[in-house]
């Protein structure tokens, strides 16, 4: 449900507008903290039937020859898989705007909060309906693969394996998307009219704690929306049937791919120092096609959707080269640099550009009087995506060093250190060019610098004289630096001096700590997660010029998992998923200096059990 709390429109004998009473502020600042909300835009929502199912057949073979110093091994794999999803949803929308109470920071975890004063929203008397929506989707692929390795010992001092191999694949990939939407929230029919609804106050709300009181609401019922959906379409006056495939929705993709690599394993001794490692070169030919169509639209002059056809191919060379010296015989130093790209997705280079639906505005909405304002400009503007089929790889040269030092049987101390020089990531970037439009289309940024160091322990209590029963304990923990900074999207960056920032996705300090009991009948883990604060993604907002990131909060998280083998070829596994409990908690900064709540999430705790047979 979505509970908005900006604007009704003045309409003379309908509506006085949006009113804020009550009006209270964090102290010592201009925040606003609580308010009255009255005559805003009303809430709605959607109710939602899903199903959704995968069919993946694969097969392979392979072979292994060896003679004397040479190994031969070549092998085939088949995968052909499809996934298909089927959507509807019942739009509802409350029959008024009733008046709400407003909290901005609630006391428990942050986040707003609200209460609806003199409305029951438990009763379906107080929804009308907004709209039906269907969607139909199928994603397919094929995928061929067939590789040869060729191993040979040599004798010749210091080298010690040659290594060859070569890989073939042939991937094919199709989409299919179909929508459809029609909007009748102007006729005002109370949802418990809808062909057969059951609109009951069930529980699809909030029910973690006690913030949000909007825990039971009254809405369709799913099983009454597909049971009654030829029934539901005659009512919309929509098509019997699914909606058919949108062509500028979908696209046919190959891609082939030749690999061919050649490496050395080497060895020495250096002074009583053992020295041995690996010096390789990789190299990769892509050739893709990507078929699909276009949208061309114009005032007056029918939709048209012109077949359009994407073609690319590059060559990558990357080289790889490992050392490891042994220092002693419990530690050993570990040198490694390696090059990697990483290609996108069939659906980012797609050829296609997608026009979403046109905005549709509730009642009393202010943009319906006064659409040329900035803000209405851009909330008026009919949304679109794009692919890119000009984009680039990911590619990123890594730089590794580790000191691992063993001191028991199950017992290990490693430090390491890293940086990884990439370039190319992806952002999707909105091109307002067009008036009336919104494109979003992914770009390659420029580019990126991770480097950090790790520190990882693990041991068990495998000591002479315990109980064998005792020597089951363990412990793992590992903790993680990482300095992430990047280039942005060119406008973006333009409003931070074009200077690298704080890369999405990466925080600077991330901690695990595991305790852990393994034997061959029993085991059990209960494992401890934290990770520091870090920037989700950067936005411009209105009334903001500068492109401030959504940062999440620092957030730990324990799960539990225990598993027990009665018999050999059966284990029962047992799992809880977020014991703790801890939101997400999103905010962002602007220009001013202040910083707000984006967003508070709560994750579900959930439990698992299963069984799992070996034959």
């Amino acid at each position: 449900m979505f509970i908005p709390i900006f604007g009704g429109a003045t309409v003379p004998g309908v509506s006085t507008g949006l009113t804020l009473t009550n009006i209270s502020t964090i102290p010592g600042t201009n925040q606003i903290s609580s308010m009255t909300v009255s005559g805003a835009v009303r809430p709605d929502g959607y109710t939602g039937s899903f199903n959704g199912k995968t069919d993946t057949y694969q097969g392979g073979g392979g072979v292994i020859w060896t003679r004397d110093r040479l190994r031969i091994s070549a092998d085939i794999a088949y995968t052909d898989s499809q996934y298909t999803a089927d959507l509807v949803n019942i739009d509802y929308a409350m029959a008024n705007s009733p008046v709400r109470n407003v909290q901005f920071d609630a006391a428990h975890d942050g986040g707003p909060t609200q209460t609806f004063l003199n409305f029951n929203i438990g009763d379906p008397a107080n929804f009308i309906s907004r709209g039906l929506y269907q969607e139909k989707l199928v994603v397919n692929g094929k995928d061929w693969q067939a590789r040869t390795d060729l191993s040979y010992d040599l004798d010749l001092g210091f080298l010690k394996r040659l290594e060859v191999g070569l890989r073939y694949a042939n991937r094919k990939a199709g989409r299919d998307f179909g929508n459809l939407y029609v909007n009748n929230e102007g006729a005002g029919i109370p949802m418990t009219a809808l062909p057969g609804a059951e609109v009951v106050a069930s529980l699809p709300g909030f029910t973690y704690n006690t913030v949000q009181p909007n825990v039971f609401y009254a809405a369709i019922t799913r099983d009454s929306i597909r049971d009654n959906l030829p029934a539901l379409r005659s009512f919309y006056g929509v098509p019997a049937g699914i909606p058919p495939f949108n062509p500028s929705e979908n696209f046919r993709a190959n891609e082939k791919s030749y690999a061919g690599y050649a490496q050395l394993k080497y060895g020495f001794d250096l002074g009583g120092v053992v020295v041995d490692g690996v010096v390789g070169l990789r190299a990769v030919k892509t050739k893709l096609k990507i078929d699909g169509f276009s949208r061309v639209e114009a005032p007056g002059v029918p939709v048209t959707n012109p077949a359009v056809t994407a073609e690319s191919e590059y060559t990558d060379y990357l080289p790889n080269a490992s050392a490891r010296i042994g220092l002693t015989d419990q530690l050993q130093l570990r040198l490694a640099y390696t090059q990697t790209r990483t290609r996108p997705n069939f659906f980012d280079l797609r050829p296609n550009t997608t026009l979403f639906q046109p905005p549709i505005l509730a009642p009393g909405d202010p943009c319906l009087l006064t659409p040329t304002t900035p803000d209405c400009v851009e909330r008026l503007r009919r949304g679109g995506s794009a692919g890119n089929p000009d984009l680039k790889p990911l590619t990123s040269d890594n730089y590794d060093v580790s000191l691992e030092y063993y001191f028991s049987r199950t017992g290990s101390l490693t430090a390491a250190v890293f940086r990884h020089d990439a370039a190319g990531f992806l952002a999707t970037v909105a091109d307002r060019s067009a008036p009336g439009l919104r494109i979003d289309r992914p770009v390659n940024l420029g580019q990126t610098r991770l480097q950090g160091a790790e520190v990882t322990f693990t041991s068990f209590l495998d000591i002479d004289g315990l109980p064998e029963w005792m020597k089951g304990f363990g412990l793992q923990a590992n903790g993680t630096y990482i300095d992430a900074k990047g280039d942005l999207q060119p406008n973006f960056a333009a409003t931070l001096n074009n200077e690298q920032q704080e890369f999405p996705g990466v925080s600077k300090w991330t901690y695990n700590l595991v305790a852990l009991y393994e034997k061959p009948q029993f085991s059990a883990r209960l494992a401890y997660n934290y990770r520091s604060k870090f920037v989700t993604n950067y936005t411009l907002e209105t009334f903001d010029p500068i492109a401030h990131a959504i940062k999440e909060k620092g957030r730990s998280q324990l799960d539990f998992s225990t598993s027990v083998t009665p018999v050999p070829n059966i284990t029962i596994a047992f799992d809880i998923v977020n014991l703790l409990g801890n939101p997400l908690q999103r905010e962002r900064a602007y220009d001013t200096g202040d910083v707000y709540a984006r967003q508070i999430l709560y994750l579900e705790r959930s439990y698992s059990l299963g069984v799992r047979f070996r034959f």
